[in-house]
């Protein structure tokens, strides 16, 4: 009987350690499969968005020293992560492939920080279908291949839970001192990485008061001090003039992202409780949200009920949705992108807290049909657009284009959506053509766009490039433009379009010829 033991047990212990092997086996294919989605979508290599050119240009602009100040062109960015994209810039000179690296090599690097955080908090199988949704995640994947600060402030919000994780678990008396220089820091790099210490500073205060450790609570206290000191020193150096300008502020009012508080009307709670939503549709990537959120509700009220570190997954979005509320900080896009990691394990916490509730075979039947349901969309989206990136604004094809067919007296007219793009690769590929004719934004008076263009007449051969257009705007100018003169040639790619004029038009306005 004993021999029989001893060889059961062996036999299980080979089993496990199978299991084992297999389950790295498929993590290492996960974290492969993510990595491949933001590497070839770095590769593609698309032109600058007129968000990156703007961006770009501070980078050209600039010395280092002058890009701890205020940017230009209504940009702003941490000034830890724009000078490190600077001295890359520096190092290995200025193309997008170099622009982009920062934000590829942290969304590389989220991948393996975010399944350390999943198992934390996940059974096995869950901590598998989290690092998933996270590895195929469209918006993640787009944004690491994106030249600005956003798939890093995810990066950034993994380390800071790790290291609240290793503060909450060490007994340490230097836990004080490494997590205040660690959070100390990394606001220099992250805007949203202050709501994430937040996030976690409020319950380790009240976890302390709560065991009675006034000691622990003052200590957290300064600690989170120190963190509050280090954000509004980088507001006073670089963000607040670019927050408070009108055009800014007008931006961030349109987009859409700002609670009404209070909702007084109907239409205001419908409209609040669509932008509480929509997270879970953008930058999550679910269609069928309604079954996400009721998920994520689960999870959220299983962590607040569990307590403990758990905590940290649900208080900085209370306190973002405190933010928006405030007119502070917008729920938008690319904003809250930091916030997928602690969403994303908040829904698969619900989907664990939900699968322990099945009995029958039936409700486990259903209960599948309705996760295939709300997880399909994530899934197809994240890899068909991973495997065959979207094109937004190939700009680029156009400007070299321009370039190859110049004659000495050409003169280019430039879209003001196409201005910062065409200045960066004016300078990137080594342009002298002359001072473009810039066409102003005249958005309130689309008549004005005529006065624009009526100073080029009697060329020859005029360029016209448009970029990032605004509603008919390039209707409304290719029109005034046709009543001047003759239309050439017109070249096309996604988002930009490149039109050749003769606009030797006589004094009536009659076309060439007539």
């Amino acid at each position: 009987m004993p021999v029989e033991l001893g060889a059961s047990s062996t036999a299980a212990g080979k089993a496990n350690s199978r299991s084992a092997e297999l389950f790295v086996i498929i993590i290492a294919m996960v974290f492969f499969l993510g990595a491949f989605l933001r590497i070839n979508r770095y590769l593609q290599n698309r032109s600058l968005y007129i968000d990156e050119a703007m961006f770009a240009l501070n980078i050209l602009e600039r010395t280092p020293v002058q890009l701890v100040g205020p940017l230009s062109y209504d940009q702003t960015s941490p000034v830890g992560f724009t000078l490190l994209v600077k001295l890359l810039t520096m190092a290995f000179g200025v193309s997008e492939p170099v622009l982009r690296l920062v934000p590829l090599l942290a969304g590389l690097a989220s991948l393996p920080l975010f399944y350390i955080l999943a198992k934390t908090w996940l059974p096995k199988w869950a901590s598998l279908l989290a690092v998933v949704l996270f590895a195929v995640s469209d918006e993640l994947g787009n944004y690491a291949a994106w030249f600005d600060k956003y798939s890093s402030d995810v990066t950034l919000t993994i380390i800071i839970l790790l290291v609240g994780l290793w503060f909450y678990d060490s007994r340490r008396r230097t836990r004080y001192l490494v997590f205040g220089i660690v959070g100390v820091v990394a606001v220099w790099f992250s805007y949203p990485v202050s709501i994430v210490l937040a996030g976690i500073g409020l319950p380790l205060f009240f976890l302390a008061l709560g065991r009675n450790s006034r000691k622990e609570a003052l200590l957290v206290a300064v600690m989170a001090g120190c963190w509050l000191a280090s954000a509004a020193a980088l507001w006073a150096v670089s963000v607040r003039a670019v927050l408070e300008s009108p055009s800014r502020g007008a931006f961030w009012a349109s987009s859409g992202g700002f609670l009404v508080f209070p909702p007084l009307t109907v239409a205001q709670v419908e409209k609040d409780i669509r932008i509480l939503v929509r997270p879970f549709e953008e930058p999550l990537g679910f269609a069928f949200y309604g079954g996400v959120v009721l998920l994520y509700g689960l999870g959220a009220i299983d962590a607040v009920r569990t307590g403990g570190t758990r905590l940290f997954l649900v208080t900085p979005f209370l306190i973002t949705i405190a933010l928006s509320a405030l007119r502070l900080y917008p729920l938008y896009v690319r904003l809250i992108l930091f916030l997928v990691p602690l969403l994303l394990l908040t829904v698969v916490m619900g989907i664990v807290r939900f699968s322990e509730e099945l009995t029958s075979r039936t409700e486990k039947i259903l209960a599948f049909g309705f996760l295939a349901l709300t997880l399909y969309q994530p899934f197809r989206i994240g890899l068909a657009r991973g495997l065959h990136p979207r094109e937004s604004e190939e700009i680029r094809p156009l400007i070299i284009r321009q370039i190859e067919s110049y004659r000495p007296g050409d003169v280019l007219a430039l879209y003001y959506g196409a201005q910062p793009a065409y200045r960066y690769y004016a300078y990137h590929l080594g342009v002298n053509q002359g001072i473009p004719v810039d066409i102003n934004n005249h958005r309130g008076a689309p008549e004005r766009y005529c006065e624009d263009v009526k100073p080029l007449v009697a060329h020859p051969r005029v360029w016209v490039l448009f970029s990032h257009s605004h509603g008919a705007e390039e209707k409304i100018i290719v029109d005034c433009l046709d009543r001047l003169g003759e239309q050439q040639s017109k070249l096309q790619e996604t988002g930009a379009s490149l039109y050749l004029y003769d606009l030797r038009a006589v004094s009536d306005g009659s076309a060439p010829g007539d």
